[in-house]
């Protein structure tokens, strides 16, 4: 008893310093970020549902703009990128501008319902219309955020290294993969 009475003045010590005050952010950070990423996914998904009044088209364009965070997840490793405060930022940017590209072209094709079209003339007429825009924002997009990539701190560098491959998978998945979705899971049957 006489021991525990020595030491009782250690329940009241508190650690402190920087990495005591890291370790607590990142795991604020981390509990926030999971949470608001549940909240945005579900809210992303329940709006393609509304807008695109099928669930099978609303998986399509889930499924394409989940796949460019997925890819920059899997390249972290691979880079030599350990997980840092980026990727909730990376993951709210590349989630932003796939759904925006991914609107785009399902917009396009929806608009040329009414025009009598082929699925193939659709398909091939959405191409021609939302290409060149999606490419060039892309461009646009990899060109500035790559600047970051010069800066010396590595946060910044692993942010513009991630962020330049997903706009580059987002937009390869965008112009060349929902078509053909389109066409394998049904045009006929989904008629919007």
């Amino acid at each position: 008893n006489k021991t525990i009475s020595k030491f009782e003045y250690l329940s009241e010590v508190r650690i402190a310093g920087f990495t005591n005050f890291r370790t607590t952010y990142f795991n604020r950070l981390k509990t926030s970020f999971q949470r608001s990423a549940v909240f945005s996914l579900l809210f992303i998904f329940l709006i393609f549902i509304i807008y695109f009044k099928s669930f099978q088209f609303t998986l399509i364009a889930f499924v394409i703009n989940l796949t460019p965070l997925l890819v920059v997840l899997a390249c972290m490793p691979l880079l030599g990128i350990t997980g840092n405060l980026n990727i909730p930022i990376i993951s709210s940017i590349l989630i932003g501008i796939s759904v925006d590209d991914t609107i785009h072209y399902f917009y396009q094709y929806r608009s040329l319902k009414d025009k009598n079209l082929s699925a193939t003339q659709r398909f091939n007429t959405t191409l021609k219309l939302v290409s060149s825009p999606a490419l060039i924002t892309t461009l646009l997009l990899v060109g500035t955020i790559f600047i970051f990539y010069f800066s010396k701190i590595v946060l910044f560098q692993d942010l513009a290294m991630l962020l330049s491959i997903g706009f580059f998978v987002a937009v390869v998945l965008d112009l060349y993969l929902i078509s053909p979705l389109i066409a394998v899971f049904g045009e006929k049957k989904y008629k919007w």
